[in-house]
């Protein structure tokens, strides 16, 4: 009776030291696969080239996707769902892994595949080329020490290989991120000219006319405005983005709070590409008819000279010179929705069937704004006095410059006068000494003659 604990004891001691031994030997061998791995590289075990793939199928969320093609273009569809608007990025990204597919390590004296696992893999590709021939990649577990990926190729489990976790990360669990959907606009704040947020009933209102923001709800247009408040507020509009693609052709838009929606949004903005677009059409069709014109001017002179030609040119181009100056107003209505439950906004475009969430900061303190936040603050007492002061400093200022300046002008006048003065006497100087002169030969003269008399 003694020897029985002292056998179970001896078990229980053979089966804690054969556990200590495999997870040894299993740590082991994957630090030895870690090394032969940053010793070796990867060697090519696969080589399939992207252009000759005409369909490819994985799991996505544990369904079954398979994204074929007719040709080696990029209009790829889903099996599943023909409507399905396939983003080509994501599929020609994963593609890319296979051409080749390097093996960090080969296994060939293997366990059970459970120790990969790869009895249940958590994702298997299949790729069918052109040709018809169909690879199968078997996606098993990650190694803990390493970080690669176990794989099975073709369900041949004689061979097993280890690869970098590339792959499995070109993989993803959410259909929509395999979808091509609608973009938002491309907003600037210098562009928009009018806002308009409707909420329980409620409107407000930010229009720009003549450069300055006007803002207004359904009771009153504030008198004072904040500039500065609503540009900022005009610029945070810039920053709408899509979070998640959710829905593609939604049918049910109730289930979003869409029917009818919490809020929506109105932004409206001046597009000048479209109006260089337009600007080039209409210059484009102005000289084709200025060609045709042309041609029958010179095809009936009689009817038409060239005087009403070169009138009807100056006329074109002075029209030409009118279209474009502004660019073409566009809309962006925006419906706003109930949240999901990491909080962001569902919302939808006027006029779409795809449903989009928001994130909810923007979208909250977009439908928190109230006329009040844009009202200018009244000047306290102190500001009014100081503007009053330096209004009465600069009047003073003006009057002093005004006394200074008319000072320098009698100065300037004086001096003028008596330079005139001076001017006037040298003058008169000039004009006595020429009589003098003329005297004193008058003088001379007759002295000569009285003399000559005499002698006589």
């Amino acid at each position: 009776m003694k020897r029985k604990p002292v056998t179970l004891l001896l078990c229980c001691l053979c089966l804690v030291l054969l556990t200590g031994a495999y997870l040894v030997l299993k740590s082991s061998n994957e630090k030895a696969e870690q090394e032969a791995a940053e010793e070796n590289g990867t060697e090519p075990i696969l080589t399939i080239s992207p252009d000759e793939v005409r369909s490819v199928s994985f799991q996505i969320d544990g369904s079954s996707a398979t994204f074929s093609r007719t040709d080696d273009t990029d209009n790829w569809s889903l099996a599943e769902d023909a409507d399905f608007p396939v983003d080509p990025s994501p599929i020609t990204n994963m593609l890319g892994y296979l051409a080749p597919l390097g093996a960090v390590r080969t296994l060939t004296d293997t366990a059970a595949l459970s120790e990969y696992g790869l009895d249940a893999p958590q994702n298997t590709i299949i790729v069918t080329t052109q040709d018809g021939t169909e690879t199968t990649i078997a996606l098993g577990n990650t190694n803990n020490s390493t970080g690669d990926d176990y794989i099975m190729l073709n369900d041949d489990s004689s061979t097993l290989y280890t690869i970098s976790t590339e792959l499995r990360s070109s993989l993803s669990d959410n259909l929509y991120d395999y979808a091509a959907g609608e973009e938002l606009p491309t907003l600037m704040a210098s562009d928009i000219t009018n806002v308009d947020v409707s909420l329980d009933s409620q409107s407000l209102i930010l229009s720009l006319e003549d450069n300055l923001w006007t803002v207004s709800d359904r009771d009153t247009t504030l008198a004072d405005v904040d500039q500065d408040a609503v540009s900022q507020s005009i610029s945070d509009l810039t920053g709408l983005s899509y979070v998640d693609f959710l829905d593609y052709n939604c049918t049910t838009p109730e289930q979003y709070g869409l029917n009818p929606p919490t809020a929506t949004v109105t932004i409206s903005w001046k597009d000048d590409s479209a109006g260089d677009s337009d600007e080039t059409d209409s210059s484009d069709e102005t000289e084709k008819n200025l060609a045709e014109t042309e041609t029958e001017i010179s095809g009936n002179e009689s009817e038409i000279n060239n005087t009403e030609a070169e009138a009807l040119s100056s006329e074109t181009e002075t029209d030409t010179e009118n279209t474009g100056d502004t660019g073409a107003v566009q809309q962006l209505i925006l419906h706003i929705g109930t949240t999901d439950e990491s909080g962001n906004y569902y919302v939808q475009q006027e006029g779409s069937t795809e449903i989009h969430t928001m994130a909810a900061d923007l979208i909250e303190k977009i439908l928190g704004w109230t006329a009040e936040d844009f009202e200018a603050e009244p000047e306290s007492e102190s500001e009014t006095e100081t503007d009053a002061d330096s209004q009465a400093a600069a009047e003073m200022e003006t009057d002093f410059q005004t006394e200074t300046d008319a000072e320098a002008e009698v100065e300037t006048n004086s001096q003028t006068a008596a330079e005139a003065e001076t001017d006037f006497q040298a003058e008169t100087d000039a004009e006595s000494e020429t009589e003098t002169d003329a005297d004193l030969q008058t003088m001379t003269d007759s002295d000569a003659e009285a003399e000559s008399e005499t002698d006589r």
